[in-house]
């Protein structure tokens, strides 16, 4: 739902947090070589934040609700008819909110592109830098 009265919902404090130590474990990621698994790494991260939301699904579910009767007031039927639709779409016991373009959409607006994401992360270690002298493998280096 592109509508103006989501435009500030954000995705639930724990869910920023999983997402957050996701991306840090990307960033790290030995195994990632080029920008493009970084990205695919980033874009998984980003798939699990969505199902994550299911956790604060009941929430939501008050709140699209909430929402829903407001826009009944105001005589936007349809616009209360998709909020109370995705609402009650919660309550199924097969609800997969990765397949839910209302959870999709809130997670991905609210952050940068995984290829955004990518562009800030540090840049991968590869074996020329990886156990150089300004590595932080943890041994010491002394002059003889």
């Amino acid at each position: 739902m592109e509508l103006p009265e989501f435009a500030d919902w954000v995705p639930n404090e724990d869910t920023v947090r999983a997402l957050d130590e996701q991306l840090r474990e990307a960033e790290n990621n030995q195994v990632a070589i080029n920008d493009q698994q970084r990205i695919d790494l980033v874009e998984k991260a980003m798939d699990k934040a969505v199902v994550s939301m299911l956790d604060g699904a009941e929430d939501y579910q008050n709140r699209l609700l909430t929402q829903a009767a407001v826009y009944k007031r105001l005589d936007r039927l349809d616009d209360a008819r998709k909020a109370a639709a995705v609402a009650w779409s919660l309550t199924a016991e097969d609800f997969d909110p990765s397949a839910s373009p209302f959870f999709d959409r809130l997670v991905k607006r609210s952050f940068l592109s995984a290829e955004e994401i990518v562009k800030h992360m540090a840049p991968p270690k590869t074996s020329e830098n990886k156990d150089g002298p300004d590595s932080d493998s943890g041994i010491i280096l002394t002059g003889e």
